[in-house]
């Protein structure tokens, strides 16, 4: 039982380090991103058991922003949320060229992250914060099977 809650408290703790820094990455300086068209690549996503015939993809891509000036390139997305299904592919190609966001860290603007504008509004949901409530709800039903257990053994 104890491993249990040791793995869910695990998952918790990465689970809000990951939403955590999408935040802070959220609050960064935007500029508008360049994206290279032939850059593009959709792989293929998911552990098979779990996305079976859902034909998940995530994308890869390499973009290029401005910041005072200076010319830099990335290939970084915005963490979380880019599993997109395969229907989706030339929305998300003609997105990513049109209207692609760099997110860029003020003190190295090196570190950047790209995004779509409004992209939660199409209907995807954050998984990092679905799994963080699901883990954290696996924690405290750990801790009161376990109190339950202690209980019953006074």
């Amino acid at each position: 039982m104890w491993i249990g809650f040791l793995i869910a408290t695990g998952a918790v703790i990465i689970l809000f380090r990951i939403r955590s820094m999408r935040q802070a990455i959220l609050g960064w300086p935007q500029t508008r991103g360049r994206v290279f068209p032939e850059s593009i690549v959709f792989q293929r996503s998911g552990w098979s058991l779990f996305t079976k015939g859902k034909e998940l993809y995530i994308v890869a891509v390499s973009f290029e922003y401005e910041v005072n000036g200076v010319r830099f390139t990335g290939c970084k997305l915005l963490p979380v949320g880019w599993t997109i299904r395969k229907n989706e592919q030339e929305r998300v190609r003609r997105e990513l060229v049109e209207f692609s966001t760099v997110l860029y860290n003020p003190s190295d603007p090196h570190d950047a992250y790209l995004d779509i504008p409004d992209r939660f509004q199409r209907g995807s949901i954050s998984w990092t914060t679905v799994a963080l409530i699901l883990s954290i709800i696996i924690m405290i039903l750990f801790v009161i099977t376990a109190a339950l257990s202690f209980s019953d053994s006074s």
